[in-house]
């Protein structure tokens, strides 16, 4: 949402400026011709020769909020506040509409409702109220309220299905009218006299009425009317009641408002291309289009009714409920979709189903294999989104992977383990903005992890071919094992969608912690507590800067008697994994620092980034700082790592690959050579 103010005094110096250069071009023109040119006039041809300058017209544009906002705000009467209705998140965490308020010279903007379901606000003459609808139930009201959300007043009771849009204050205050769908479901107009609540009805046609504007005096009320099959533009006098159609147009126009700078009426067209056009109509002319005469045989189907008509049916009469009952999941399963698999000794199948409300969703994948491996593989989901917390279960039988590039192995480290576990998550959003959402996850895990690191896999078979005790170089050797884990996660992240988001995000932020506790003395083998936080943030310095800056810190901290040694914190120059420029492997993402090619571990890690980035078309440019150290609590702490480079960014089918230049400070200090390298590059970590 952008408020727009023109800048006339900017306007003056640059049309200062613009005369002053004619001046100039003139004086050097005059010179430049000859003792003929000048005697015959030929300078006036080159006069009509000089091109017609646009006007100068410079507008101040900023940004004052951002997200879904309805279509209906209003100035105050001085011009320095307004009005408007934007969607957020409500008490219940349900998208709801709610007003705000904008002060231009505190540059601040304000809620004045809370879940009320408010739209349409409008002010008082003297901006000392403003009226707006707000809904309960699907039900419609009015309500007046003062500029700073205090003293909201209820002036309509409506208890059945009512809808009402577009209330104006009269311009002498005393009334309000309005646009209402009422029990017969007819869009009219109506007056509300502010003083005893008596309403009014002004139209009465059985088509549209609604979007009225008040003529400067009291008198007329100009609004948009469907009576001729094609919205145009009516007035009614509010004494006599007698309305008229001013507009004829074919391809419809609505009403917008009185025009400030005269005594016409500005309207709206119909969207050209990718252009709505404003318009002036005299609010009291006369149509001169002569009613459309159009044969029956074209017209008659509007009047056609069943070959066999419902007779004695009375739709006022109560409907006799014989039987009631809460609802239950299992009364709607019903079949998504299902989809089967031949891949080689191999059928993959996979099946979804849920309730009628899709709140209960149900998933099953399963491997059955026919060679002599007979390894079978299995895993069901349910998932429980009836209420908060959204919850659910998972049973897997070898299909709880885990993969990541392990110790500079072909194929890397890969797990197929067999759990069970019941978790939950709560995502919350306190309203402000749509896109600041925090969310906050539990689980508890009973896994039994088998873990491998693959050789290489056999070219006939497509047998896996793993490492044994000898083969490992930097990494210690992953352990199997049966594992008790309780994981608690807090994830906030404060991020504006856009399409840039892939490659370079211009802003956004976010914070990440996450918990692991393991015991064995509650079940398995492996005991350990792990914590982890990581944050981002991409700034961009000046609104109109190409550059952007964004910046990581991680730690990970790891304490116990036994924990996995594939889990140990690590700085290694194994290849990170990552898609659509994110993190996808969460806790078990690989810690890589450009430009550094050895191995660092220990319980204890640190990792940052700082990035300056450009956009050039497809192409992204970034130049980067990393930073990070790993050690062991029980030992001293090596110097830290830091490094330098630069790197060029593509995406390719949503990998986002980097090739780039990189090594250690001090290497670029003493001009050695670096190291450049191909690898997937992450964009933000969440």
């Amino acid at each position: 949402l952008y408020v727009v103010q023109r800048d006339t005094a900017k306007e003056n110096e640059l049309k200062e400026e613009r005369k002053k250069e004619e001046e100039e071009s003139d004086v050097k023109n005059g010179e430049k011709q000859g003792f003929f040119a000048k005697l015959f006039g030929d300078h006036n041809k080159e006069d009509q020769k000089k091109k017609k300058q646009k006007p100068i017209i410079i507008w101040d544009k900023k940004e004052i909020d951002f997200g879904i906002f309805h279509k209906s705000m209003n100035w105050s009467p001085n011009g320095q506040k307004l009005v408007y209705t934007k969607t957020h998140f409500g008490k219940h965490q349900s998208l709801v509409n709610d007003i705000k308020i904008y002060d231009l010279e505190s540059e601040r903007s304000d809620w004045l409702t809370e879940s009320f379901r408010a739209s349409y606000p409008d002010w008082s003459p003297d901006g000392k109220q403003i009226v707006f609808v707000a809904h309960e139930n699907s039900i419609a009201n009015l309500y007046t309220m003062n500029p700073d959300g205090s003293e909201k007043k209820q002036l309509t009771d409506y208890t059945y299905d009512t809808q009402i849009i577009n209330p104006h204050f009269s311009p002498n205050g005393e009334s309000i009218v309005f646009a209402m769908a009422d029990k017969k479901a007819n869009l009219d107009l109506f007056l509300l006299k502010i003083e005893n609540g008596e309403i009014k009805r002004i139209t009465k046609n059985p088509s549209a009425d609604y979007s009225p504007v008040w003529n400067p005096g009291g008198e007329y009320l100009s609004y948009t009317s469907h009576a001729g099959g094609t919205p145009n533009i009516h007035t009614v006098n509010i004494t006599s009641g007698e309305s008229k159609q001013i507009s004829d147009v074919g391809d419809a126009v609505w009403t917008a408002q009185w025009s400030p700078s005269d005594s016409t009426l500005m309207v709206t067209t119909l969207p050209d291309v990718d252009t709505v056009r404003v318009v002036k109509i005299n609010p009291l002319r006369s149509i001169t289009t002569e009613k459309l005469s159009i044969r029956n045989r074209f017209t008659n189907w509007r009047n056609i009714e069943p070959d066999i008509p419902l007779t004695g049916i009375d739709p006022a009469k109560e409907v006799n409920i014989l039987k009631s009952h809460d609802y239950t999941p299992g009364l709607g399963i019903k079949h998504l979709t299902s989809l089967v698999l031949p891949m080689g000794n191999e059928v993959i199948g996979a099946t979804q189903w849920s309730d009628a409300m899709v709140r209960h969703l149900f998933v099953g994948i399963g491997i059955v294999d026919f060679s002599e491996n007979n390894t079978h593989r299995l895993l069901f989901q349910y998932a429980n989104a009836m209420n908060e917390p959204m919850w659910g279960i998972s049973l897997a039988s070898l299909m709880d992977f885990k993969m990541k590039s392990y110790d500079r192995s072909k194929w890397g480290l890969f797990e197929e383990n067999s759990s069970i576990s019941l978790w939950a998550q709560i995502p919350y959003n306190f309203g402000n903005t749509l896109s600041s959402d925090h969310t906050l996850k539990g689980s508890i895990k009973f896994a039994d992890r088998n873990a491998k690191v693959i050789k290489d896999i056999n070219q006939e078979t497509n047998e896996m071919i793993y490492r044994d005790s000898t083969d490992f170089r930097f990494m210690p050797e992953p352990a199997s094992g049966k594992e008790g884990l309780i994981r608690i996660s807090y994830t906030w992240l404060n991020r504006r969608p856009h399409k840039q988001n892939g490659m370079i995000p211009k802003q956004g932020y976010g914070f990440d912690f996450t918990l692991d506790y393991s015991n064995s003395g509650l079940f398995g083998d492996f005991d350990y507590t792990r914590i982890i936080s990581d944050a981002f943030v991409n700034f961009l310095p000046h609104s109109k800067s190409p550059v952007v800056i964004y910046s990581r810190i991680k730690s990970v901290s790891m304490s116990g008697n036994n924990p996995p040694p594939q889990d140990m914190p690590a700085i290694t120059n194994d290849t990170p994994l990552y898609y659509n420029g994110q993190n996808i492997l969460g806790p078990d993402e690989v810690v890589r620092l450009r430009g550094w090619n050895d191995w660092r571990l220990g319980d204890r890690l640190f990792f940052g980034t700082i990035e300056p980035r450009i956009k050039l078309g497809r192409l992204v440019i970034s130049g980067f700082f990393d930073f990070g150290n790993a050690w062991y609590s029980s030992a001293g702490m090596d110097d830290w790592i830091v490094t330098a480079g630069l790197e060029l960014r593509m995406d390719l089918f949503g990998f986002v690959v980097a090739y780039g230049t990189a090594q250690e400070l001090d290497q670029w200090k003493d001009n050695e050579i670096p190291e450049n390298y191909l690898r997937l590059s992450l964009v933000n970590p969440f």
